[in-house]
């Protein structure tokens, strides 16, 4: 089974891969302007997690609003989709 610490190294290391970003805080918001990361950054960012951690990653946003997308949130969300 999948940890929330290996979840979230795993949402960390996605966002990385695909954007180049590798300095953000946990609670901060993925969509944020600031961070420049585009729409389609997110479809290959979830396609990582979803092969990664054997789960359908964009699930989340059935019972989710976009507040879901923190490194903090999306860590939860997933690990409630792995336990289902």
């Amino acid at each position: 089974m999948q940890t929330k610490e290996v979840i979230q190294a795993a949402i960390y290391d996605a966002v990385r891969e695909v954007t180049g970003i590798s300095h953000f805080e946990k609670n901060a918001s993925l969509i944020d302007k600031d961070l420049r990361i585009g729409p389609a950054s997110f479809l290959y960012i979830f396609d990582i997690l979803e092969k990664q951690l054997q789960v359908p990653a964009c699930d989340i946003f059935q019972n989710h609003t976009y507040e879901v997308m923190t490194i903090s949130n999306l860590t939860e969300a997933l690990f409630a989709l792995i336990l289902r």
